[in-house]
C-alpha cells in the first residue's frame, strides 16, 4: 500500500509539474503572440495618451497613461498582452496642496474648466514606488508610495518640485537619480527625493534642438541614449508625432546629432521586456472624427497617426555598431521618416 501511495504521489507530482509547465508555456506564448515585425494594437476600448510601461520588482509589467482626468490609472500584466486594471486610486485631489493650486490658478481654470493630470510615469527606486506627472495647473508632482496603486502617498518635495514639462526619471548605474524634462534639461535629485542637487543642465543634440516635449534617457552599454518628441513638420500638430534620439558618453553630454527613432512613436516609452527585447509604446495622436480610423496617408497640414485608439506596442532594435548606439523600429511602417519630414536623416 505504501508503495502504491508513493507511486501515485510521484505520478501526481509529475502531472502537476507538466500542468504548471503548460501554464507557464501558455503564458509565455501569449507574449510571443505579440509580433516582432509589426505594431501590436491593444486595449482598443481605452482612451489614452502618453502610455508608460516598466517592469516592477515582482517581474510584472506596469502601465500608466494620461486619461484626460485627474486620475493616474495603473494596469498590470505578466506578458504585455493581457492587462488588468489594478488602480485609479491616486488623483490630484490626494495632494495636500491641491486646494492651494486651485486657489492660485483661478483664472487659468476659467479657461481650462477643470484640473487635469498629464503624462504620469511610475518607477521602483530604492525600494520605493515613485511617480511623477505634470498637470494643467502649472505644477508638476513627485510622490512615493508603498504600493503600485499609490492608494496612500508621501510628498517628498510638494510644490518645490516646480513646473516641469513631462518629467521623467533616470537612475544611473552609480545610483544617482536624475529628472529629465523640458526637452530637455536634467537635474540631479537627492537620493531620498526631497530636493534637487545642483542646477539644471541644458541638453541639445549637436546639430539642432531635439524637439518640444517628453524626454527619456536609457543606458545602453556605456552610452547614454536620450529620446525626445517632435512633429515631423517641426510645427505643432503638423505631420506625424515622432520619436528622435541622440547619444553621449556622459549624461551631461555632449550629445551626437539628432537621429530618427520611429514614426508615430512620439511620447513613447522605450523599454526592455523580460526576454531582453526592446519595445516602444505609442498612441493615437491625430485629427480624426473616429478614434478607430487607421492611417490613410499623411496630410502634412494636420496631425496624422498610424496608431489606433488604445495602447500600441512597436518592436525596436537597439544595437551598438562601431561604438555608437542605433535605434530602429522593426515595423517598416514606423521605421523611416515620411516625405514631409523637415530634416534629412
Amino acid at each position: 500500500m505504501k508503495t502504491f501511495i508513493k507511486k501515485t504521489t510521484i505520478i501526481a507530482g509529475i502531472l502537476l509539474t507538466f500542468a504548471s509547465t503548460g501554464v507557464i508555456a501558455q503564458e509565455n506564448n501569449k507574449q510571443e503572440d505579440l509580433s516582432r515585425s509589426k505594431a501590436n494594437h491593444l486595449l482598443s476600448d481605452v482612451w489614452m495618451r502618453d502610455p508608460y510601461i516598466f517592469i516592477g520588482p515582482d517581474q510584472n509589467y506596469y502601465l500608466t497613461y494620461t486619461n484626460g482626468k485627474m486620475e493616474m490609472p495603473v494596469w498590470k500584466s505578466t506578458n504585455l498582452k493581457d492587462w488588468q486594471k489594478i488602480g485609479e486610486e491616486y488623483t490630484m485631489k490626494n495632494l495636500s496642496y491641491y486646494n492651494q493650486l486651485l486657489e492660485q490658478q483661478k483664472e487659468l481654470l476659467k479657461e481650462r474648466k477643470e484640473a487635469k493630470l498629464w503624462a504620469p510615469e511610475i518607477y521602483y527606486i530604492n525600494n520605493t514606488w515613485v511617480a511623477v506627472h505634470t498637470s494643467n495647473l502649472k505644477q508638476s508632482t513627485i510622490i512615493t508610495s508603498d504600493t503600485p496603486e499609490f492608494s496612500t502617498i508621501k510628498e517628498p518635495m510638494k510644490t518645490e518640485f516646480g513646473q516641469n514639462h513631462d518629467p521623467s526619471i533616470f537612475q544611473d548605474n552609480d545610483g544617482k537619480i536624475w529628472i529629465i524634462d523640458k526637452c530637455a534639461e536634467i537635474q540631479q535629485l537627492k537620493n531620498d527625493l526631497s530636493g534637487f542637487i545642483g542646477k539644471p543642465i541644458k541638453l541639445n543634440p549637436a546639430n539642432r534642438k531635439m524637439g518640444h516635449e517628453e524626454c527619456q534617457i536609457i543606458k545602453f552599454g556605456n552610452k547614454y541614449v536620450w529620446f525626445g518628441t517632435a512633429w515631423s513638420k517641426d510645427e505643432l500638430r503638423k505631420g506625424t508625432y515622432n520619436l528622435y534620439y541622440a547619444t553621449a558618453d556622459k549624461i551631461e553630454g555632449p550629445y551626437s546629432d539628432r537621429k530618427f527613432a520611429g514614426r508615430c512613436l512620439g511620447h513613447g516609452t522605450v523599454f526592455k521586456d523580460k526576454k531582453g527585447q526592446w519595445w516602444c509604446t505609442a498612441f493615437l495622436n491625430g485629427n480624426y472624427k473616429s478614434p478607430y480610423e487607421v492611417n490613410k496617408g499623411v496630410n502634412p497640414n494636420i496631425a496624422t497617426s498610424m496608431n489606433k485608439q488604445g495602447l500600441t506596442l512597436v518592436p525596436l532594435s537597439i544595437e551598438m555598431i562601431d561604438g555608437d548606439v542605433y535605434v530602429k523600429a522593426l515595423d517598416p511602417e514606423y521605421a523611416n521618416p515620411g516625405k514631409e519630414e523637415n530634416q534629412k536623416f
